[in-house]
């Protein structure tokens, strides 16, 4: 408990830090289109996406500290990833390990977890044994060679040799996964609001309705580990997960809005085109 009041503490701090930060950057360009040359449009464009960006990183970068605190008990084991939805892409923004390109996309659909959160309209995905679902063929990544499947149950393999390495070089495999969903669900009260509109209509290409769920990004919690989740007694892993991507989710949101969401930075993305 101790740990997650300091979680919740810190974060209320920081979110009003950035959505306010955030907005002033936002002014600042939206001003600069109104009235500066096309080298200062830039410039207060840059420094919006730059600034907002390292200061969500480094926001993250507290807030993985937190969670390994918790879950991990200080567990160097333990990988935490924030990741966005880009129409079927799964982009990658933030890793507390460095063994990944920020930016890194793959599609929904080679992840079974992704694919089955979306496709299931399931809460969450849970699985303490990867490798045993890899082998009966009920798990898929996109870094998962299915050509090594067989070789690897004739134990002429291991699975880390599974896996295909990053473009860094570095090749880590996990056995238990996490994945949380940032996701808001609508209610009678939203339709035809300015708010429905944006965060159901925009993000389901006009097919929301009544109990529509938008998702915007996802945290993931990976473990070399078997049964690492499970083996976790101290509290509730899933009612904690959502705590937690509840809270960080307000941050892709105000970057979302001031970001890809703005009209503003996508007449000016337009204009540059």
């Amino acid at each position: 408990m101790n740990t997650l009041r300091e979680f919740i503490c810190y974060n209320q701090k920081e979110i009003i830090r950035f959505e306010y930060t955030i907005s002033q950057l936002h002014k600042d360009f939206r001003i600069s289109m109104e009235k500066d040359s096309k080298e200062i449009q830039e410039e207060k464009y840059n420094t919006l996406i730059l600034e907002s960006f390292n200061l969500l990183e480094n926001i993250f970068d507290k807030n993985t500290k937190y969670i390994i605190n918790t879950f991990g008990k200080n567990n160097d084991n333990l990988r935490v990833s924030v990741k966005m939805i880009d129409d079927d892409n799964i982009v990658d923004i933030y890793r507390n390990t460095k063994d990944s390109m920020i930016f890194s996309q793959s599609k929904i659909s080679e992840n079974s977890g992704f694919d089955t959160i979306k496709s299931d309209k399931v809460l969450f995905y849970l699985n303490d044994n990867v490798e045993e679902s890899f082998k009966n063929g009920t798990y898929k990544n996109h870094r998962l060679d299915i050509g090594k499947k067989e070789a690897l149950l004739n134990s002429d393999i291991t699975w880390e040799d599974c896996w295909t390495p990053y473009e860094s070089g570095e090749n880590t495999s996990y056995n238990s996964t996490l994945i949380i969903p940032m996701s808001i669900t609508s209610e009678d009260e939203d339709k035809n609001s300015v708010f429905y509109k944006n965060f159901f209509e925009k993000k389901t290409d006009g097919k929301a309705n009544l109990n529509s769920r938008a998702i915007w990004g996802y945290l993931c919690l990976d473990s070399e580990s078997k049964n690492f989740f499970s083996g976790i007694k101290d509290f509730d892993v899933l009612d904690l997960g959502f705590i937690i991507t509840d809270i960080i989710s307000l941050y892709l949101v105000f970057f979302y809005n001031y970001t890809s969401g703005s009209d503003t930075v996508n007449k000016y993305l337009g204009s540059i085109k």
